[in-house]
């Protein structure tokens, strides 16, 4: 099957199909432990980051935590 395209942060991404947060997540760099994710601007609890299958034309939001002053 050809990849499929999701937006992450406002950028064209293509995943496998059948490609969950948890993946798409580690395959783009980010640490998963810190990763507040929404997927079409609903929250995806970390729980579930496994579990939540991304499907075309899906809108990923990655926010991470950082220090600064």
């Amino acid at each position: 099957m050809p990849p499929i395209e999701v937006m992450v942060n406002g950028e064209r991404t293509a995943v496998e199909p059948s490609t969950c947060v948890a993946a798409m997540l580690e395959h783009q760099g980010f640490d998963l432990r810190y990763a507040a994710v929404a997927v079409n601007e609903q929250f995806v609890p970390r729980a579930h980051h496994s579990t939540q299958v991304l499907r075309p034309g899906d809108r990923v939001e990655v926010l991470m935590p950082f220090a600064g002053g």
